[in-house]
């Protein structure tokens, strides 16, 4: 029988993911070998002290993460990984110092996309961080900045980063810019046309464009379960991935351990290859803490590390950031340095003291339980209606969108125009991969995209996906 003691969990940390780290650890250090059995949910928790709550979500999470597998009727098992996190050190030490595309007629409810929910946007406080601002001194305020970014900035990026995510970066190492694309547009300039990249499929469509008008080959990998092959990109011949393990975009699936364990060993195998992660969308993750990152458990410096504040602020605030490792950082600095900062000083300013006081820690953990409630919301009202008969949602950890499987005998080009005219954007599994047609002729995989959906147009919504499928 597992034994722990639970009076050993730090006051502030919730006891079932103590019990998580506990055996995760018991089967990282080889204590519990693959195949083992756990004991089963009630005898642990009788066992402990615990509720049965408490061991069940500890359980789903080393199921989620791919440390253990289930069985049915006959309970959970120890999965065969080979896995050495990368050790934390107990300090951060700081340096020294396209093509035009037609306009989509609006939809009057958009649940297609990656659009954010802009009634939660903390106006009243970022108001005050801008004024804060404007009260720095004018030559402060007012001069170039680095061309990474403010140094305010990227230091507050680092402290949030090591203390929410685990990255241990220094500032030197992060690059500021207007947004993810700007900052894969540089990316892909600072690597070169003779490059060769690979992409998730499905996944967001828009970077591969961005790779078309570099110049730059790329090729699409399949995904099962919804998570990359890693013996599928092995055959590419491309040298650089990118990847979004805590989200796989658009099924909101988590990168398993085993696959993480996959993909650093393809990064190893030979010298110039590099993983690009894109942590978009990794702070809303429901019933768990979100996973380390890959850059986190990067032992060898090959991840470069991406987000944006698109979704936890607003769209329009167009500022992104990447976290270059050591040889990639050598190279920026010969090559991309000589461009300017493309953010405004003033929002920079701003942002950087939005984080430093806390508030950016606090928007993140409003909107996961804002998102958290919007998605049980929307489950409910479409299980009470007619469309429970045809529809089932797919399991989904992260993000803000739900992959749901819609019986029906329309094609995606029929339901589509059909939403259209009951006045709703619909998007589709396929709109982001190769696959031309669903998989069983009889479905829909539709992605709902429910974070601009709330109580008061929840109506609309069910009654536009009835005009469609019904």
């Amino acid at each position: 029988m597992l034994t722990y003691d639970l009076n050993e969990c730090p006051e502030k940390q919730p006891l079932y993911e103590f019990l998580y780290e506990r055996i995760r650890d018991d089967i990282v250090d080889g204590r519990l070998a693959p195949g083992d059995r756990l004991p089963g949910k009630r005898s642990l928790a009788n066992h402990l002290g615990a509720s049965a709550n408490t061991v069940m979500r500890a359980y789903d999470m080393l199921l989620a993460e791919g440390f253990l597998y289930a069985r049915e009727r006959r309970g959970y098992f120890v999965e065969e990984v080979n896995y050495a996190p990368k050790p934390r050190a107990k300090a951060r030490l700081l340096p020294d110092e396209a093509p035009v595309r037609p306009k989509a007629a609006e939809a009057r409810i958009d649940t297609g996309g990656t659009r954010a929910s802009l009634d939660l946007f903390p106006a009243s406080i970022w108001g005050r961080c801008m004024r804060e601002a404007l009260s720095l001194p004018t030559d402060e305020l007012m001069q170039a900045i680095p061309h990474q970014g403010l140094s305010d900035l990227r230091s507050a990026l680092c402290d949030y980063l090591y203390r929410n995510r685990g990255i241990e970066a220094s500032p030197n190492q992060v690059v500021v810019g207007p947004g993810t694309e700007v900052l894969f547009d540089q990316l892909l300039v600072l690597l070169g046309r003779q490059s060769k990249f690979a992409f998730e499929d499905p996944g967001y469509r828009k970077l591969e464009t961005i790779a078309d008008l570099r110049g730059v080959s790329w090729e699409r990998v399949r995904s099962d379960e919804g998570c990359l092959r890693v013996d599928e990109l092995g055959r590419t011949g491309a040298s650089f991935v990118r990847v979004a393990p805590a989200n796989l975009f658009p099924q909101g699936r988590v990168m398993p351990v085993k696959r993480r364990i996959e993909l650093f060993e393809w990064a190893n195998a030979e010298p110039g290859r590099y993983i690009v992660e894109d942590d978009y969308d990794s702070e809303f993750r429901y019933g768990s803490k979100p996973f380390s990152p890959l850059f986190a458990e990067d032992v060898n410096d090959r991840v470069v590390y991406m987000n944006t504040f698109s979704k936890t602020l607003a769209p329009s605030l167009r500022i992104g950031y990447m976290i270059l490792p050591p040889g990639l950082l050598e190279r920026y600095e010969s090559s991309i340095a000589l461009f300017s900062s493309a953010v405004s000083s003033f929002e920079q300013y701003a942002l950087a003291r939005f984080i430093e006081k806390g508030h950016f820690e606090r928007q993140v953990y409003r909107l996961r339980n804002h998102y958290r409630k919007t998605r049980n919301l929307v489950a409910t009202a479409l299980a009470s209606s007619d469309l429970a008969g045809i529809l089932d949602i797919e399991r989904c950890d992260a993000g803000t969108h739900l992959l749901m499987n819609v019986r029906t005998r329309l094609s995606n080009d029929e339901a589509r125009a059909r939403g259209a005219r009951a006045g709703m954007r619909l998007a589709f599994l396929e709109d982001y991969t190769d696959l031309q047609e669903p998989s069983d002729p009889g479905t829909c995989r539709l992605v709902l995209n429910y974070a601009g959906i709330t109580e008061g147009n929840l109506n609309d919504v069910v009654g536009a996906l009835r005009a469609a499928f019904l």
